[in-house]
């Protein structure tokens, strides 16, 4: 236990001052609007799935994400 604490603690001591310095130097990221595809539906889950997944991601990130459904697509929902 005390070792994993050690680790742990190692990992995050060097980015203290990197993170003041990346913060000066950094431009403020660029708020994207995003369109997603798909026709993929209950033949294929997974690669359905993407489209959702992938979406959640980015609007998380703070961009603004619409999922455009096609042809079987339409049908999963």
């Amino acid at each position: 236990m005390e070792r994993r604490q050690l680790f742990s603690w190692l990992a995050v001591v060097p980015f203290f001052g990197m993170a003041a310095a990346k913060a000066q130097t950094m431009p403020k990221k660029q708020k994207l609007k995003i369109m997603m595809k798909s026709a993929w539906g209950s033949d294929d889950p997974t690669r359905a799935s993407f489209p959702f997944v992938h979406g959640l991601a980015l609007a998380e990130a703070g961009h603004d994400v619409q999922i455009f459904l096609i042809g079987e697509a339409t049908n999963l929902m």
